[in-house]
């Protein structure tokens, strides 16, 4: 069984667990219209390099990680938001590595969503507010996913 039959036979369960992390985007509830407004404040690591980047708490403004968006030049005149990229890499025991970041390019309808190749699986969210993308959002939804698609590669190796 190929890993896009196995992915394609888990379609449904994967949609139940994923639905939970589906929602409206928040986006609109906090633009105001003007461009000049304040940087958003995002967390940015990557657990790969930074072993405390994957247990961020909600409100640790504190934080080294909790820098804000402010290089315009890199965002091409969008409005950065922030990013939490989960990511299970098959090829070193299903690990899984958390990034967090500033984002530029919005999907368009989804703010979480995944995606899968041979070798790893990544649970992508976006969110609006500053400090989103720590470690307790988007965590239940991910987690579920990342199993199943986990259980989905033992299956087809």
């Amino acid at each position: 069984m190929s890993l896009s039959r196995c992915l394609l036979a888990t379609l449904p369960l994967l949609l139940l667990a994923y639905f939970p992390a589906v929602t409206v985007s928040q986006e609109n509830l906090i633009d105001d219209g003007s461009d000049a407004s304040p940087p958003i404040f995002c967390y940015q690591c990557n657990s790969g390099v930074d072993l405390d980047c994957a247990n961020l708490q909600a409100n640790s403004t504190n934080s080294v990680h909790y820098k804000p968006c402010s290089d315009l030049g890199e965002y091409k005149g969008a409005k950065p938001f922030c990013r939490k990229i989960e990511q299970t890499i098959f090829e070193r025991n299903n690990m899984v590595r958390i990034i967090r970041k500033c984002g530029w390019e919005k999907h368009p309808k989804l703010d979480c969503y995944n995606l899968a190749n041979d070798d790893h699986v990544e649970i992508v969210c976006q969110c609006f507010l500053d400090g989103c993308n720590s470690a307790h959002h988007f965590s239940a939804a991910g987690a579920a996913m990342a199993m199943l698609l986990g259980l989905c590669h033992i299956l087809v190796s």
